[in-house]
This record gives C-alpha cells, structure tokens and sequence, in this order.
C-alpha cells in the first residue's frame, strides 16, 4: 500500500504493507515495487498533482489493469487513462467489490514479501544511485527517526509546510 503526499499517515509507515507515499516525498519503495511487482493499480480518491506525479513515467503504468475511484468525478481521469473508472463513495464502492468477492468465493492473496522487497531495495540503493536511497533525504530521517525513539507510538507529527510530516 502507497499513500500520496496529503494521504501521509492514512496508512502507518511502520506497518509491514506500507511502502510510503508515491511523489516527491518518496523513498522510492512504492514506484520500484509498483514496476517491478503489481499487476494491479487501484487509486482511491487520489488527488493528483506534480508532487503526487512526481518522477512517474511509462513504466510505472504499462501492463497493468488501472482501476480509479473518486467521489470527486474531476479527479477521474484527470491524469491518465483507467481501465474501469468509478464516481462514487469510496466506503460504498469498496463495500460493494467486498460484497461481490465474498458471494463469489473469491480467494484472498496473501501479501507477503513486502518487508522483504524493502530490505532488499534498501540494500542494493546503498550500493548504487538509485532512486531508492535515504541518502536523498537522510538528515529528515535521521530527524524523524530521533522523534520516534522519544515518543510513543501514537503521537502524530505535523509540519507546516506538508512535505515530511
């Protein structure tokens, strides 16, 4: 799972099937494994923008099925073009596909490897300039990494100018 920059924190970072944010702000995990790994792109109520887009090119869509749903029907499309694209609620649509599986005995995938695929990248970035390398952003880390020893789990962290928090 991949968050954009205004959806930082949806999702924790720490969790074992986050791959951070997509865009600007990227370690680079999420557009590597989305290239490499999936299949299947579903984007839920994405705002894009350049910090959102930021170093996407062809590879990062090709050969995958793009699924999109907004509630806001601008946002549909706005960026490229989705194999199915659905204006709706996202709480309800998702209901709705969950509904489906489940009348349909539709098999839950396990996502394993995730944790996996991050070590390795992070291993291999330190050898090489890749796009995944904390080197880029290395002091906001060492930060933010210093925050997290002294605070509990539960704090939420904001800065002012929406970019690292």
């Amino acid at each position: 799972m991949t968050t954009s920059l205004k959806e930082k924190g949806v999702i924790s970072e720490q969790s074992a099937l986050s791959l951070g944010s997509l865009g600007v702000t990227s370690n680079g995990y999420a557009y590597r494994y989305i290239v490499d790994k999936a299949d299947l792109i579903i984007f839920l109520g994405a705002g894009f923008n350049e910090r959102t887009s930021y170093l996407w090119d062809q590879k990062l869509l090709e050969n995958k099925t793009i699924v999109q749903i907004d509630n806001d029907s601008d946002q549909l499309e706005k960026v490229f073009e989705a194999d199915v694209a659905i204006h709706g609620d996202i709480r309800e649509v998702l209901s709705g596909v969950l509904s489906n599986m489940q009348e349909r005995d539709v098999q839950r995938k396990e996502l394993d490897g995730i944790e996996r695929y991050r070590d390795a990248l992070s291993e291999s970035a330190a050898d090489d300039d890749s796009p995944v390398s904390s080197s880029r952003l290395a002091l906001v880390e060492k930060f933010f990494s210093s925050l997290e020893q002294h605070f509990p789990e539960d704090i939420y962290v904001f800065d002012d100018n929406v970019i690292f928090a």
